[in-house]
């Protein structure tokens, strides 16, 4: 009877510690996917400030650029996870009649 005791116990705590194991690493995904989630909203909104500074430019350098401002207001208001820049110069290309 005793050794049943001392054996359960034996048995329990190895699975109580593998419970724990199992939450922490559950924890710890999700952490990461959380992380990699808002490194990721970070650059896109990064990579959309470069491209809006593309409004500050004159009607001249967007014509040598091969964009109109309308292009360029049109990809502003693209979803962020777009990247506007690579739509903008589809449609433009498109506009000029130039394959991709």
């Amino acid at each position: 009877m005793w050794n049943a005791a001392v054996t359960e116990k034996a048995v329990s705590f190895p699975l109580r510690h593998l419970t724990f194991s199992h939450h922490l690493n559950d924890l710890l995904g999700f952490w990461r996917s959380l992380s990699e989630s808002l490194r990721r909203r970070r650059d896109e909104r990064l990579a959309r400030l470069a491209f809006l500074n593309m409004l500050t430019l004159d009607e001249k350098t967007l014509d040598d650029i091969g964009v109109t401002r309308e292009e360029v207001v049109w990809g502003s208001r693209l979803p962020l996870h777009v990247n506007a820049a690579l739509e903008v110069r589809r449609v433009a290309r498109k506009r000029r009649g130039l394959s991709d």
